[in-house]
Protein backbone atom coordinates (compact mmCIF):
# COMPACT_ATOMS: atom_id res chain seq x y z
CA UNK A 1 0.00 0.00 0.00
CA UNK A 2 1.35 3.52 -0.87
CA UNK A 3 2.03 6.06 1.78
CA UNK A 4 -0.83 8.46 2.24
CA UNK A 5 1.13 12.08 2.39
CA UNK A 6 -0.24 15.24 1.32
CA UNK A 7 2.57 17.53 -0.88
CA UNK A 8 2.37 20.13 -2.79
CA UNK A 9 1.78 18.67 -5.91
CA UNK A 10 -1.32 16.74 -4.00
CA UNK A 11 -2.49 20.35 -3.05
CA UNK A 12 -2.11 21.63 -6.33
CA UNK A 13 -3.74 18.88 -7.93
CA UNK A 14 -6.60 19.09 -5.31
CA UNK A 15 -7.01 23.41 -5.99
CA UNK A 16 -7.40 22.76 -9.55
CA UNK A 17 -10.24 20.43 -8.86
CA UNK A 18 -11.80 22.60 -6.87
CA UNK A 19 -11.43 25.19 -9.52
CA UNK A 20 -12.75 23.04 -12.29
CA UNK A 21 -15.48 22.18 -10.15
CA UNK A 22 -16.48 26.04 -9.56
CA UNK A 23 -15.33 26.71 -6.02
CA UNK A 24 -14.86 30.81 -5.25
CA UNK A 25 -11.40 31.42 -5.01
CA UNK A 26 -11.19 32.38 -1.44
CA UNK A 27 -12.49 28.90 -0.39
CA UNK A 28 -9.69 27.44 -2.65
CA UNK A 29 -6.83 30.09 -0.74
CA UNK A 30 -8.68 28.80 2.61
CA UNK A 31 -8.77 24.81 1.60
CA UNK A 32 -4.99 25.24 0.48
CA UNK A 33 -3.72 27.16 3.40
CA UNK A 34 -5.59 24.91 6.08
CA UNK A 35 -4.30 21.78 3.64
CA UNK A 36 -0.31 23.51 4.33
CA UNK A 37 -0.55 23.39 7.27
CA UNK A 38 -1.42 19.80 8.48
CA UNK A 39 0.71 19.04 6.33
CA UNK A 40 3.80 20.69 8.49
CA UNK A 41 1.76 19.28 10.90
CA UNK A 42 2.36 15.74 9.78
CA UNK A 43 6.02 16.06 9.01
CA UNK A 44 6.15 13.39 6.82
CA UNK A 45 4.01 10.99 8.72
CA UNK A 46 1.60 8.95 6.57
CA UNK A 47 -2.00 10.27 7.22
CA UNK A 48 -4.16 8.83 9.50
CA UNK A 49 -7.77 9.35 11.22
CA UNK A 50 -5.42 9.40 14.23
CA UNK A 51 -2.86 12.08 13.28
CA UNK A 52 -6.08 14.29 12.02
CA UNK A 53 -7.38 13.53 15.30
CA UNK A 54 -4.41 14.54 17.61
CA UNK A 55 -4.24 18.25 14.94
CA UNK A 56 -7.77 18.56 15.53
CA UNK A 57 -7.21 18.21 19.40
CA UNK A 58 -4.27 21.09 19.13
CA UNK A 59 -6.62 23.21 17.01
CA UNK A 60 -9.27 23.00 19.50
CA UNK A 61 -6.64 24.32 22.48
CA UNK A 62 -5.93 28.03 20.09
CA UNK A 63 -8.82 28.59 18.05
CA UNK A 64 -12.83 29.10 17.97
CA UNK A 65 -14.88 26.02 16.89
CA UNK A 66 -15.99 27.82 13.40
CA UNK A 67 -11.98 28.20 12.32
CA UNK A 68 -11.30 24.21 13.60
CA UNK A 69 -14.77 23.25 11.65
CA UNK A 70 -13.36 25.06 8.53
CA UNK A 71 -10.22 23.63 8.69
CA UNK A 72 -11.73 20.27 8.99
CA UNK A 73 -13.63 20.64 6.21
CA UNK A 74 -10.87 21.66 4.24
CA UNK A 75 -9.28 17.95 5.13
CA UNK A 76 -12.12 15.97 4.57
CA UNK A 77 -13.34 17.29 1.27
CA UNK A 78 -9.44 16.44 0.11
CA UNK A 79 -9.80 13.06 1.74
CA UNK A 80 -12.91 12.50 -0.19
CA UNK A 81 -11.03 13.75 -3.33
CA UNK A 82 -8.52 11.02 -2.40
CA UNK A 83 -10.87 8.52 -1.67
CA UNK A 84 -9.54 8.09 1.16
CA UNK A 85 -12.73 8.00 3.60
CA UNK A 86 -11.10 6.63 6.60
CA UNK A 87 -9.88 9.51 7.85
CA UNK A 88 -12.75 11.82 7.37
CA UNK A 89 -13.42 13.35 10.97
CA UNK A 90 -16.12 14.81 12.72
CA UNK A 91 -16.86 18.62 12.94
CA UNK A 92 -17.08 20.19 16.48
CA UNK A 93 -20.73 20.44 16.84
CA UNK A 94 -21.64 24.05 17.94
CA UNK A 95 -24.93 25.40 19.41
CA UNK A 96 -26.35 28.63 18.65
CA UNK A 97 -27.57 30.51 21.65
CA UNK A 98 -29.62 33.62 21.78
CA UNK A 99 -28.52 36.22 24.12
CA UNK A 100 -30.70 38.78 24.91
CA UNK A 101 -30.51 41.42 28.41
CA UNK A 102 -32.55 41.27 31.09
CA UNK A 103 -33.96 44.70 30.52
CA UNK A 104 -35.03 43.74 26.89
CA UNK A 105 -37.33 40.61 28.05
CA UNK A 106 -40.85 41.35 28.55
CA UNK A 107 -42.68 40.48 31.31
CA UNK A 108 -46.56 38.76 31.30
CA UNK A 109 -48.02 42.42 32.23
CA UNK A 110 -45.71 44.35 29.48
CA UNK A 111 -46.81 41.48 27.00
CA UNK A 112 -50.13 41.03 27.67
CA UNK A 113 -51.20 44.82 28.47
CA UNK A 114 -51.73 47.73 25.96
CA UNK A 115 -48.67 49.24 23.95
CA UNK A 116 -46.64 51.82 25.95
CA UNK A 117 -43.29 53.42 24.79
CA UNK A 118 -43.04 55.27 27.96
CA UNK A 119 -40.85 54.09 30.64
CA UNK A 120 -39.36 51.25 28.09
CA UNK A 121 -36.57 53.79 26.59
CA UNK A 122 -38.70 55.10 23.34
CA UNK A 123 -39.16 51.14 22.35
CA UNK A 124 -42.41 51.26 20.38
CA UNK A 125 -44.94 48.08 20.64
CA UNK A 126 -43.55 46.87 17.55
CA UNK A 127 -40.08 46.64 18.61
CA UNK A 128 -41.23 45.02 21.92
CA UNK A 129 -42.88 42.30 20.06
CA UNK A 130 -40.18 41.83 18.04
CA UNK A 131 -38.02 41.61 20.91
CA UNK A 132 -40.34 39.10 23.07
CA UNK A 133 -39.97 36.75 20.07
CA UNK A 134 -35.96 36.95 19.91
CA UNK A 135 -35.93 36.86 23.75
CA UNK A 136 -38.85 35.19 24.98
CA UNK A 137 -40.91 36.58 27.46
CA UNK A 138 -40.64 36.16 31.57
CA UNK A 139 -43.38 35.20 33.78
Amino acid sequence: MRKREITRQTIEAYSQWLYQNEKSPATIQKYRHSLELFSQYAKGRPVSKELVLKWKEQLRERMAPGTVNGALAALNGFFRYKHWEDCVVKLIRIRKRVYCLEQKELNREEWCGPPKTRGMSGWSWCSRLSASLVCGSRS
